[in-house]
């Protein structure tokens, strides 16, 4: 017998499961964009990065954040929620699933486009091809920390707050304009 979920927003058969886990992708990947832009920008102030942050495309770059965020929500988010692992195993287990993420994302491009375009870890200790290094690593596990315990709870209070009318509204502006972001970007590309 399959067991019901009380909480319709963890119910993958149910459709704001998955109207909420896109808006947590999209959330995270526009963060992400966010973030990239101000590192390079920081980064060349200070002669650290030599990357434009207007050559960053919309989301293209923060696929990685975006899928993190929702491989965080299903894997260790229910973990923490009942208490069954704590910060230490969040940023252990945060820090490889992402980790992991950025790697594939970095391998697929490799393979479909014949480079990646966005990020190039070379240069950086403990690197693999130059797709992922520790530093980003780490990183990413305090950053798994910081969204499941205290952001991933927000968010949730949020969404049960908020009426389902415009929470929809919502969606589907972010999901059309995404899907048309992502066609402007495959045309620039080729």
């Amino acid at each position: 017998m399959v067991k019901v979920l009380k909480n319709p927003n963890q119910d993958w058969r149910r459709p704001q499961f998955w109207r909420n886990l896109f808006l947590y992708f999209w959330g995270f990947s526009f963060v992400g964009h966010i973030v990239e832009v101000f590192w390079a920008l920081f980064g060349n102030a200070v002669g650290l990065r030599s990357v434009p942050a207007s050559t960053i495309p919309l989301f293209s770059i923060a696929v990685p954040y975006g899928l993190g965020a929702v491989a965080l929500f299903l894997l260790l988010y229910p973990l923490a929620k009942k208490k069954r692992i704590g910060p230490v195993m969040i940023f252990i287990a945060g820090a490889l699933v992402t980790t992991t993420i950025e790697f594939t994302c970095a391998a697929l491009l490799v393979a479909f486009t014949g480079h990646n375009y966005f990020w190039n870890y070379s240069d950086r200790f403990m690197n693999l091809y130059g797709y992922i290094c520790l530093g980003n690593s780490l990183l990413f596990g305090l950053g798994s920390v910081v969204i499941v315990w205290w952001i991933f709870p927000m968010l949730e209070k949020i969404l049960k707050c908020t009426k389902e009318r415009y929470i929809n509204i919502i969606f589907w502006i972010l999901f059309i304009g995404y899907i048309l972001s992502q066609i402007y970007l495959r045309i620039l590309i080729t």
